[in-house]
């Protein structure tokens, strides 16, 4: 993880310890493999490198985990927020997480 080392030099030693053939681009052997890699670039810094190839068969979910209210003068910021229950957009008669300022 010696953050001096230039990205052509780490991708070539990745390849090595991988056993993917040098002539061929990292990221297209990730995704020929299927693979994804977390890499340590310094001490205090990883990277994720996650081929685009690998996007069309990614498999997520999304679910809403706070609610905001814009201010009510039309200001370009938020007037209060709430944390969502399960991702479920409550009404304000119902007993819920309380708005925060």
């Amino acid at each position: 993880h010696d953050g001096r080392v230039a990205g052509t030099p780490k991708a070539a030693s990745l390849k090595k310890a991988l056993g993917i053939d040098p002539r061929v681009p990292l990221m297209h052997a990730l995704a020929v493999r299927r693979q994804v890699l977390l890499v340590r670039e310094t001490e205090d810094w990883w990277e994720l490198l996650f081929p685009h190839a690998l996007l069309e068969n990614l498999v997520y979910g999304e679910r809403g985990v706070a609610l905001f209210q814009r201010h009510p003068k039309g200001l370009p910021l938020t007037h209060r927020w709430r944390i969502e229950d399960a991702g479920r957009i409550a009404t304000d008669g119902e007993n819920q997480e309380r708005w925060r300022v």
